[in-house]
Protein backbone atom coordinates (compact mmCIF):
# COMPACT_ATOMS: atom_id res chain seq x y z
CA UNK A 1 0.00 0.00 0.00
CA UNK A 2 1.58 3.38 -1.20
CA UNK A 3 0.43 5.46 1.44
CA UNK A 4 3.12 4.55 4.02
CA UNK A 5 5.49 5.94 1.85
CA UNK A 6 3.60 8.64 1.06
CA UNK A 7 3.37 10.08 4.82
CA UNK A 8 7.15 9.58 4.38
CA UNK A 9 7.75 5.89 6.07
CA UNK A 10 11.08 4.64 4.49
CA UNK A 11 9.91 1.83 1.55
CA UNK A 12 12.22 -0.92 3.47
CA UNK A 13 10.03 -0.48 6.14
CA UNK A 14 6.24 0.13 4.74
CA UNK A 15 7.53 -3.42 2.57
CA UNK A 16 7.24 -4.77 6.59
CA UNK A 17 3.27 -4.33 6.66
CA UNK A 18 1.37 -7.04 4.84
CA UNK A 19 -2.17 -7.26 4.87
CA UNK A 20 -4.57 -9.74 6.83
CA UNK A 21 -6.16 -12.16 4.52
CA UNK A 22 -9.27 -11.84 5.55
CA UNK A 23 -11.40 -8.39 4.37
CA UNK A 24 -14.87 -6.80 5.17
CA UNK A 25 -16.23 -6.17 2.51
CA UNK A 26 -19.52 -3.74 1.39
CA UNK A 27 -21.76 -6.69 1.32
CA UNK A 28 -20.63 -6.82 5.30
CA UNK A 29 -22.11 -3.63 6.55
CA UNK A 30 -25.46 -4.86 5.68
CA UNK A 31 -26.59 -4.56 9.57
CA UNK A 32 -24.54 -5.01 12.84
CA UNK A 33 -24.48 -8.98 12.88
CA UNK A 34 -23.29 -9.06 9.05
CA UNK A 35 -20.54 -6.67 10.01
CA UNK A 36 -19.56 -8.24 13.60
CA UNK A 37 -19.39 -11.65 11.26
CA UNK A 38 -16.74 -9.90 9.61
CA UNK A 39 -14.96 -8.38 11.98
CA UNK A 40 -14.85 -11.77 13.82
CA UNK A 41 -13.44 -13.90 10.50
CA UNK A 42 -10.56 -11.13 9.96
CA UNK A 43 -9.33 -10.84 13.78
CA UNK A 44 -9.61 -14.69 13.95
CA UNK A 45 -7.73 -15.70 11.35
CA UNK A 46 -4.31 -17.25 12.20
CA UNK A 47 -2.11 -14.77 11.39
CA UNK A 48 -4.36 -12.50 14.04
CA UNK A 49 -3.56 -14.90 16.16
CA UNK A 50 0.60 -15.85 15.86
CA UNK A 51 1.92 -12.54 15.90
CA UNK A 52 2.57 -10.44 19.08
CA UNK A 53 3.67 -6.92 19.67
CA UNK A 54 1.91 -5.69 16.43
CA UNK A 55 1.10 -2.00 15.02
CA UNK A 56 -1.20 -2.57 12.43
CA UNK A 57 -3.47 0.10 10.26
CA UNK A 58 -7.15 -0.08 9.19
CA UNK A 59 -7.97 0.94 5.84
CA UNK A 60 -10.17 1.27 2.98
CA UNK A 61 -9.84 0.77 -0.26
CA UNK A 62 -11.23 3.62 -2.28
CA UNK A 63 -9.37 6.93 -0.09
CA UNK A 64 -11.39 9.72 1.35
CA UNK A 65 -10.91 13.21 2.11
CA UNK A 66 -10.79 15.26 5.69
CA UNK A 67 -12.99 17.95 6.10
CA UNK A 68 -10.38 19.38 7.73
CA UNK A 69 -6.08 19.35 7.59
CA UNK A 70 -4.74 19.22 4.51
CA UNK A 71 -6.17 18.30 1.01
CA UNK A 72 -4.55 15.04 0.62
CA UNK A 73 -6.43 11.54 -0.03
CA UNK A 74 -5.83 9.12 2.49
CA UNK A 75 -7.03 5.68 2.97
CA UNK A 76 -5.50 4.77 6.47
CA UNK A 77 -8.48 5.02 8.86
CA UNK A 78 -7.10 3.18 12.31
CA UNK A 79 -3.50 3.36 13.61
CA UNK A 80 -3.39 0.97 16.38
CA UNK A 81 -0.79 -0.91 18.70
CA UNK A 82 -1.00 -3.94 20.75
CA UNK A 83 1.31 -5.68 22.88
CA UNK A 84 -0.41 -8.99 22.86
CA UNK A 85 -1.84 -10.33 19.34
CA UNK A 86 -4.18 -8.84 16.62
CA UNK A 87 -7.09 -11.28 17.89
CA UNK A 88 -6.39 -10.82 21.95
CA UNK A 89 -6.57 -7.17 21.47
CA UNK A 90 -10.06 -7.53 19.64
CA UNK A 91 -12.14 -10.04 21.75
CA UNK A 92 -16.03 -10.52 20.92
CA UNK A 93 -16.85 -8.10 23.61
CA UNK A 94 -14.48 -5.20 21.50
CA UNK A 95 -16.05 -6.91 18.49
CA UNK A 96 -19.37 -5.92 19.32
CA UNK A 97 -18.56 -2.34 20.71
CA UNK A 98 -17.09 -1.48 17.26
CA UNK A 99 -20.12 -2.88 15.46
CA UNK A 100 -22.59 -0.66 17.83
CA UNK A 101 -23.57 3.14 17.74
CA UNK A 102 -23.20 4.83 21.16
CA UNK A 103 -24.69 7.84 23.15
CA UNK A 104 -22.60 9.47 23.58
CA UNK A 105 -24.85 12.79 23.91
CA UNK A 106 -24.53 15.87 20.98
CA UNK A 107 -22.50 14.93 17.89
CA UNK A 108 -20.22 18.20 17.60
CA UNK A 109 -19.89 19.05 14.24
CA UNK A 110 -21.60 18.28 11.08
CA UNK A 111 -23.33 15.00 11.94
CA UNK A 112 -23.45 13.72 9.11
CA UNK A 113 -19.55 13.72 8.25
CA UNK A 114 -17.18 10.46 9.32
CA UNK A 115 -15.26 12.12 11.55
CA UNK A 116 -18.35 13.58 13.87
CA UNK A 117 -19.93 9.74 13.68
CA UNK A 118 -16.65 8.68 14.89
CA UNK A 119 -15.47 11.28 17.91
CA UNK A 120 -18.92 10.26 18.79
CA UNK A 121 -18.38 6.49 18.62
CA UNK A 122 -21.63 5.58 16.51
CA UNK A 123 -19.54 3.04 15.06
CA UNK A 124 -21.70 1.02 13.72
CA UNK A 125 -23.00 3.82 11.56
CA UNK A 126 -19.40 4.79 10.76
CA UNK A 127 -18.40 1.59 9.71
CA UNK A 128 -20.97 0.41 7.63
CA UNK A 129 -21.22 3.95 5.78
CA UNK A 130 -17.23 4.16 5.61
CA UNK A 131 -16.65 0.63 3.92
CA UNK A 132 -20.11 1.04 1.83
CA UNK A 133 -18.79 4.60 0.27
CA UNK A 134 -15.11 3.95 0.09
CA UNK A 135 -14.88 -0.04 0.01
CA UNK A 136 -13.68 -2.88 1.43
CA UNK A 137 -11.42 -2.78 4.99
CA UNK A 138 -8.33 -4.28 5.43
CA UNK A 139 -6.18 -4.71 7.94
CA UNK A 140 -2.41 -3.89 7.26
CA UNK A 141 0.07 -5.11 10.29
CA UNK A 142 3.78 -5.63 11.16
CA UNK A 143 5.74 -6.74 14.16
CA UNK A 144 7.76 -4.16 16.23
CA UNK A 145 10.36 -6.92 16.03
CA UNK A 146 10.25 -6.88 11.93
CA UNK A 147 10.34 -3.58 11.64
CA UNK A 148 13.18 -3.11 14.37
CA UNK A 149 15.28 -5.52 12.21
CA UNK A 150 14.49 -3.31 9.42
CA UNK A 151 15.55 -0.25 10.42
CA UNK A 152 18.45 -1.85 12.61
CA UNK A 153 16.85 -1.28 16.07
CA UNK A 154 16.67 -3.42 18.85
CA UNK A 155 14.48 -1.46 21.30
CA UNK A 156 10.83 -0.18 20.24
CA UNK A 157 7.89 -1.73 20.88
CA UNK A 158 4.52 -1.41 18.99
CA UNK A 159 3.38 1.75 21.54
CA UNK A 160 6.43 3.74 19.86
CA UNK A 161 5.92 2.70 16.10
CA UNK A 162 2.66 3.71 16.64
CA UNK A 163 3.11 7.33 17.49
CA UNK A 164 5.84 7.34 14.57
CA UNK A 165 3.03 6.42 12.01
CA UNK A 166 0.70 9.17 13.79
CA UNK A 167 3.28 11.62 13.75
CA UNK A 168 4.03 11.17 10.22
CA UNK A 169 0.42 10.96 9.23
CA UNK A 170 -0.74 14.25 10.99
CA UNK A 171 2.61 15.93 9.71
CA UNK A 172 1.37 15.21 6.05
CA UNK A 173 -2.58 15.51 6.66
CA UNK A 174 -2.66 18.07 9.64
CA UNK A 175 -5.09 15.82 11.19
CA UNK A 176 -5.12 12.20 12.91
CA UNK A 177 -7.11 9.45 11.52
CA UNK A 178 -10.47 9.12 11.18
CA UNK A 179 -10.62 6.40 14.64
CA UNK A 180 -7.84 7.89 16.16
CA UNK A 181 -8.06 10.42 19.39
CA UNK A 182 -4.40 11.38 19.46
CA UNK A 183 -1.27 11.89 17.89
CA UNK A 184 2.09 10.56 18.39
CA UNK A 185 5.75 11.12 18.22
CA UNK A 186 9.09 10.65 15.90
CA UNK A 187 11.15 8.07 16.79
CA UNK A 188 14.27 10.56 15.39
CA UNK A 189 16.71 7.61 15.21
CA UNK A 190 14.40 5.99 12.05
CA UNK A 191 15.48 7.48 8.89
CA UNK A 192 12.63 8.67 6.75
CA UNK A 193 11.79 8.41 3.45
CA UNK A 194 11.77 10.16 0.19
CA UNK A 195 8.29 12.12 1.44
CA UNK A 196 10.10 13.24 4.61
CA UNK A 197 8.88 17.10 5.27
CA UNK A 198 11.26 16.89 8.35
CA UNK A 199 8.57 16.63 10.63
CA UNK A 200 9.44 17.28 14.66
CA UNK A 201 6.52 15.31 16.42
CA UNK A 202 2.53 14.67 15.51
CA UNK A 203 1.33 17.09 17.84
Amino acid sequence: MHEFTDIGLRSGLASCFNPLPKIIEPADALNQETLYKAFHRVFRCNEAKAERDVVFVWAVDKPYMHAQGKTFPSQFVYIEKTKGTMCSRWTNENLRRVTTDYDEGAIEGDPTSLRSCADANMNLTFYSRLIREHGSLSIWWASSAILNKSAGLSSHNSEAWEGHLLALYMHKHGCRPLKNRKGGFLLQEVQLGDNDLSPKNGG
